[in-house]
């Protein structure tokens, strides 16, 4: 990879949403996922698209992953007993190094009936934040398998509503009552944030892209939990911290669109310019983005992309009320290996700063798509 590329990765998800992924193959150019152990499970219209807009991007050689694997085995039968939420808890619980490699040891011994040997305490800052991250992994998957279910039950409850004659307005305050406990939310893309962050941002280190890499997120709180103690310890050190945030575009939701649909728009967009036009502005952008003829441009063409889709939308009926918005949040004056650092004080997994020669200098670039 060219040393020049802007490269956007998930950040510091590994699965998502149907309609994130909708949406973030068309507001980015390419996304890359962190990759442990589990190949992405990407959607199926990607790969009949020529599986363009999302990426693997692995972290973990091949000897290392043996032995996380073995790792994962005992946590994962341990997560069986106790309950995976109170895994990831004692995962991340700050103790000794002593405290934690016994505990680690004690787990395997009991678990496999065998003395695990000796580990390489070098390593074990790699491998606690492959097993924490691979394990939220599972977590988020088995919770958009839930959002899933809510969304089938909602298209049965509309086909019952049009098969016994029920009008959507007479329905009106029964709805109100119904709707917001049928509907999931993302809490649990919050869950243990901090953690999830701190050991995304170590495992990045072990093998950073040589472009400027773009964290794209789609949970707000992401955005507070990263930047907000590193500017936190840099305001009371007397430093002034500038943190700018660009609305970049705006386009209807395709949460909607049925899946045949959806693929259309995706391939008659990916053989126009305007879609091309709009991320070659979008990467002029974000490296420059105090530039204002870089985002004049960008504007530019993000309103013929945004026309481009409306129309489309129109003419399928599948125009709605809702938009998705990408929003960059920059800052020059601190980078993610200071965000790394802020987040990992005290931890002394993390104070052992392995693959810290790999964490990135660049300034902070978050990409929110909410």
């Amino acid at each position: 990879m060219n040393a020049d590329n802007l490269c956007y990765f998930s950040f510091p998800y590994l699965v998502l949403s149907e309609s994130d992924y909708r949406h973030l193959s068309i507001l980015v150019p390419q996304l890359f996922f962190l990759q442990i152990d589990k190949e992405p499970n990407f959607p199926q219209w990607e790969t009949a698209n020529g599986g363009k807009s999302f990426a693997a991007w692995p972290v973990v050689g091949e000897e290392d992953l043996k032995q996380i694997r073995l790792y994962l085995k005992g946590y994962q039968q341990f997560a069986d007993l106790h309950g995976e939420g109170s895994l990831l808890a004692f995962m991340s619980h700050e103790r000794s190094e002593k405290e934690i490699r016994e505990s680690r040891f004690s787990i395997q011994k009991e678990l496999r009936g065998r003395e695990s040997g000796r580990a390489d305490a070098e390593k074990w800052p790699l491998y606690e934040a492959a097993i924490f991250t691979e394990m939220a992994r599972d977590l988020d998957a088995r919770e958009l398998e839930l959002v899933g279910d809510f969304s089938r039950l909602e298209s049965l409850e509309r086909q019952f509503r049009e098969i016994v004659g029920i009008a959507d307005e007479e329905e009106t305050d029964a709805l109100e009552v119904v709707e917001p406990v049928l509907t999931p939310d993302r809490s649990h893309l919050s869950f243990m944030l901090d953690r999830r962050i701190a050991f995304w941002l170590r495992l990045f280190s072990f093998h950073p892209p040589e472009g400027s890499p773009a964290l794209v997120t789609v949970h707000p709180n992401v955005v507070d939990e990263t930047v907000d103690p590193v500017a936190s310890a840099q305001e009371r050190a007397g430093k002034d911290v500038r943190l700018s945030r660009i609305p970049l575009i705006s386009l209807p939701t395709l949460e909607h669109l049925q899946t045949e649909a959806f693929q259309t728009l995706l391939g008659q967009l990916r053989t126009s310019d305007n879609l091309s036009a709009y991320w070659h502005s979008l990467e002029g952008a974000l490296k420059d983005p105090t530039n204002p003829s870089s985002i004049e441009a960008l504007n530019a063409d993000a309103a013929q992309l945004l026309a481009y889709v409306e129309g489309f939308c129109r003419t399928v009926d599948a125009l709605g009320q809702r938009q998705v918005s990408l929003t960059l949040i920059h800052s020059a004056d601190f980078t993610l290996h200071d965000i790394r650092e802020a987040l990992e004080k005290g931890s002394p997994a993390g104070s052992q700063r392995e693959g810290d020669e790999g964490s990135p200098q660049n300034p902070v670039s978050i990409l929110l798509c909410e």
